[in-house]
């Protein structure tokens, strides 16, 4: 490799592998960083469309999208009217 060393790419390889949605674990592993809060402090810092894609995979983990009501059905349903009567 002219000009750098084999080892200069590895933050390259890292930073890449997390945008290919590679854990944070795996990539923790592969560098021999000893946890993950280095990985994460390192790499996941100056990229915040991970964070990004990471919170969209949980907002669609915790809230996928479920069909409307049926065709026809009131959105008020399940609500009382006014001055029904509570027995």
């Amino acid at each position: 490799m002219a000009g750098g060393r084999l080892h200069d790419l590895r933050p390259l390889a890292a930073t890449l592998s997390l945008l290919a949605g590679t854990g944070i674990t795996v990539v923790q592993e592969k560098l021999g960083h000893s946890s993950r809060q280095i990985t994460s402090v390192t790499y996941t810092s100056v990229l915040p469309e991970i964070m990004a894609w990471t919170a969209g995979c949980c907002r669609r983990a915790y809230y996928p999208q479920r069909p409307g009501p049926p065709a026809g059905l009131r959105s008020g349903v399940g609500r009382r009217r006014e001055g029904a009567s509570v027995h």
